[in-house]
């Protein structure tokens, strides 16, 4: 019985070093170049980032070939247009563009 709380502590340690950004957007890229990607950049504070994020210009990278990711880069344009607070997460990879992390959440506050 001890082998299932183990089990479920490792499961949960691989999201604790994602990184969390809390700020503003203050860059957004993308062209044909990119196929269906956006980078984006958040100005504030970030914790955590990964090993994997060697890019140095962009936090993020969404990738729009989905309804959810189209949803989301909706709301990328909002909080920019709008200066909104956010906050982002990411996946702690960089599978989609070498060097950038996958976005997992955005979310605008206030």
């Amino acid at each position: 019985m001890r082998v299932a709380p183990l089990i479920f502590s490792l499961l949960l340690s691989f999201d604790a070093y994602a990184s969390t950004s809390h700020g503003t957007v203050t860059k957004i890229e993308q062209g044909p170049l990119y196929g269906p990607l956006v980078f984006i950049t958040i100005q504030g504070s970030i914790s955590d980032v990964p090993a994997c994020w060697t890019n140095g210009t962009y936090n993020y990278v969404l990738d729009t070939s989905t309804p959810g990711g189209r949803n989301t880069l909706a709301s990328v344009l909002f909080a920019k247009a709008n200066g909104q607070a956010v906050t982002v997460s990411g996946f702690n990879t960089c599978s989609q563009y070498q060097g950038v992390e996958d976005l997992r959440f955005f979310r605008m506050d206030n």
